[in-house]
């Protein structure tokens, strides 16, 4: 079987430079050490994320009205594990994840009610105390406008789409026997 994606946008404008676009809250900003360690694509890209306290935030605002919406980042601690959220719409939509040293893609998806503006955000959330011995890499940030995550949509200072894929002239339901 094929298994195709739909057209999807990813509206993080920095995918994976944490620098750019991206607002502190919370208890304060995460100190963010760019290219610190190799990401699940194998390149040194990936983002070193510590905070001196619990709930940093690492956000940006977003103007979306009553529908459904996923966030997801990739993560992996340097050892241990660490707990972290993701958080829409002013915790409208939050989900928690105890975070590992294996690379993972976490995911928060549902339905979001009201706007994303102003006030309202999508944010990356620390529940543990992040230091040198004790942290959490981050690659690949993602929110689009569907219920569930599609594969990584890499961004660079605008949003960016992937168009829907299709399979054109494979052939119909009797071409293929149940050997192929």
């Amino acid at each position: 079987s094929l298994l195709l994606e739909p057209q999807s946008t990813n509206l993080f404008t920095y995918s994976n430079d944490f620098t750019q676009d991206w607002m502190g809250g919370g208890s304060g900003r995460f100190t963010i050490t760019s290219n610190a360690v190799i990401s699940p694509d194998g390149t040194l890209n990936a983002s070193k994320l510590i905070a001196s306290s619990i709930n940093h935030q690492l956000r940006q605002d977003k103007a979306i009205i009553n529908t459904q919406m996923s966030s997801s980042f990739y993560m992996r601690t340097n050892q241990g594990t660490r707990q972290m959220s993701i958080h829409i719409n002013n915790n409208e939509l939050r989900e928690t994840f105890v975070v590992t040293s294996e690379w993972k893609r976490y995911t928060a998806s549902g339905l979001v009610g009201g706007a994303l503006s102003g006030s309202g955000r999508c944010s990356l959330v620390n529940s543990d105390i992040l230091d040198e011995n004790n942290h959490v890499y981050i690659y690949a940030a993602q929110l689009e406008q569907k219920s569930y995550a599609t594969s990584y949509i890499p961004t660079s200072g605008s949003t960016a789409t992937r168009l829907g894929e299709t399979a054109d002239n494979a052939g119909g339901a009797g071409v293929f026997n149940s050997e192929e």
